[in-house]
């Protein structure tokens, strides 16, 4: 993939990225939207074009990115998860008092 067709799935990827934040869009442009954000992070598995790309699949996967992350680095033994409430958060976090 050149330097020109990357710019344009860029471009695009902002422009789909903007109507998902703000536009209240049906439900089938919703998700017409993600799907084609999803094709494009499949057509991009360059190592490159996966850091450009990182702040848009942290907004669409968020949990996915999480797990990625701590796979990929240190901290992947004291990883507890991905929480979207406290009480699960403290939860998990009382659990293993020692672990850190």
């Amino acid at each position: 993939m050149n330097a020109l067709e990357k710019a344009h799935l860029i471009k695009e990827l902002h422009g789909l990225a903007q109507q998902l934040e703000h536009k209240v869009l049906p439900f089938y442009e919703i998700a017409r939207s993600k799907k084609r954000i999803r094709d494009i992070f499949n057509l991009c598995d360059e190592p490159i074009f996966k850091t450009q790309i990182s702040a848009f699949k942290a907004r669409t996967q968020p949990e996915l990115v999480a797990y990625q992350f701590s796979a990929n680095t240190s901290y992947h033994l004291s990883f507890r998860g991905y929480f979207t409430e406290i009480l699960a958060l403290e939860q998990a976090l009382s659990a293993h008092p020692d672990s850190g």
